[in-house]
This record gives C-alpha cells, sequence and structure tokens, in this order.
C-alpha cells in the first residue's frame, strides 16, 4: 500500500514571553518519498524535553496526509503526550524499548566513508535489520549531540532502538543529518536535516494546553506506534488489517465519524 512510504520515519515557537523562555535548540527536517509524499518533521529540545511536529502530504493517506504534535517531559521522560487540535484532546502512551537495543541486537553496521551533507561532515554507513537496508549520514559536529540524539530514539520518526544502539556500537553514531531506505515494493524515502539553531524555546511547548481533555489512548505493545501498530509488523498485515490501522489514524488525527 502506498501508505507504508510512512515506515522509514515513523518516527518533530519562537518564544514571545520571556519569562517563559528556555535555552534549547529547534532543528527541522525534510521529507521526501518517490510516491509523491512531502514534509517536515520539527524538533523543539530545552533542558531535557522535547516536542516535535509532524506535517506530511500524502494524497493517498486519510485528509491528504498527516499533522501529529507530541512531547516529552523532562520529568516524565516515558510517557509521550499526543495532541489532538482538532478535538481538544491529548493521549498519553509509555515509550517503551524492545529487548537487547542496548547491544544492538539483530541490526549490523557497514560503514561506507566520510561524506559532507550540507556544512556538516557525516560519517556514511549502511544499516541492515531484519533483510531491511537503510543508510544513515550522521555528524558529531553538533556539540552535545548525544543529548539531541536521544530525540531520534524517542520520536520513533528517525530510526530508533537497535539501529542506533548498533550505529553507536561501530562509532558511527552522531546527530541524524539524513537517512535513506527503500522498501520491497522499491518506494524510496529520505529524511534530511534543514536547519539546526540554537534559541529560546517556550515552554508552553512542553505542556497540554487549557481546554484540552484527555482521551483513552488505543492498546499498545512495545514498539507501537500511532494507531495502536507495532510498525515493525505492519508489512505483514492482510490489506484489511493495514486499513484498520489507517482508520485508527485517521480517528487519531480528527478525521474520524
Amino acid at each position: 500500500m502506498k501508505q507504508l512510504f510512512l515506515l522509514p520515519l515513523l518516527g518533530v515557537l519562537l518564544i514571545c514571553n520571556p519569562a517563559l523562555a528556555q535555552n534549547g535548540v529547534i532543528f527541522q527536517y525534510k521529507i521526501n518519498s518517490s510516491e509523491g509524499g512531502t514534509g517536515t518533521v520539527k524538533g523543539y529540545y530545552a533542558d531535557g524535553s522535547f516536542r516535535s511536529e509532524v506535517a506530511i502530504t500524502m494524497p493517498q493517506m486519510p485528509n491528504g496526509g498527516i499533522n501529529m504534535v507530541s512531547f516529552v517531559q523532562k520529568d516524565k521522560p516515558t510517557t509521550s503526550i499526543q495532541l489532538n487540535d482538532k478535538n481538544k484532546t491529548y493521549t498519553e502512551r509509555e515509550i517503551k524499548e524492545r529487548p537487547d537495543t542496548s547491544k544492538g541486537a539483530e541490526a549490523t553496521v557497514k560503514i561506507l566513508g566520510n561524506e559532507k551533507i550540507g556544512k556538516y561532515n557525516c560519517i556514511h554507513s549502511q544499516v541492515t535489520q531484519n533483510n531491511h537496508v537503510s543508510e544513515f549520514w550522521m555528524t558529531r559536529e553538533i556539540p552535545e549531540y548525544e543529548k539531541y540524539s536521544s530525540v531520534h530514539r524517542g520520536s520513533r520518526y528517525m530510526g530508533r532502538g537497535n539501529t542506533m544502539a548498533a550505529l553507536k556500537n561501530a562509532n558511527a553514531d552522531g546527530f541524524l543529518v539524513k537517512t535513506f531506505s527503500k522498501d520491497m515494493r522499491g518506494v524510496e524515502t529520505s529524511v534530511e536535516l534543514e536547519s539546526f539553531e540554537s534559541g529560546t524555546v517556550s515552554a508552553d511547548k512542553f505542556v497540554i494546553p487549557d481546554g484540552y481533555t484527555k482521551a483513552a489512548a488505543p492498546e499498545k505493545g512495545a514498539g507501537a506506534g500511532p494507531g495502536g501498530v507495532d510498525y515493525n509488523k505492519l508489512k505483514d498485515m492482510t490489506p484489511e488489517e493495514r486499513q484498520k490501522f489507517i482508520d485508527n489514524l485517521k480517528k487519531q488525527q480528527g478525521g474520524g465519524n
């Protein structure tokens, strides 16, 4: 299904009230799919809290794409809060890692060399996991990259768990500048860093807006993403199961009946 181009991702303003300002960083990635999908992932990091804003245009998806806002608060690092602006609701889910990620289990890394992407010198690697091959360009030229790299794992969009652990074990880790993958249907997807800058971030980015009520989160297992589905198993679903996933995702985005 054409919606599967989201798999490699799935898988990111400035302050107007100085009293609520926090020093942090703001960065943005661009997303492109050979099936015509385009979008951005914008990330905000400040004092241990992280927020991601995902906006993807894909005509084949419900509502023509996906818009998702989620954040993790410093004092609740294992809880992800997702906002539904249309329905004025929010859901909470526990962030779980799959077993053996600390050892990079099931993922192998081949370092292809050094390459410059934009203004950053990167380590270019190929990662093979469960017969799926992806490429990563990681840089160590961003100060405190290890702190910000945790964002990739928490946000679930640009490689996490086994992949990031395997890259670290191979001495090929850093801050993600670019990733590229091709699925079994030949659909190519790339995610590339557009900007990274230090700045002030509003504390409001990491709190539930006034007037929002809590909604029941879909039942999830370890590794599950929006819609209560384990993205690693999505490729094995029947067409009916995939459609159910799309319907659940549509409801989460406020497009359900």
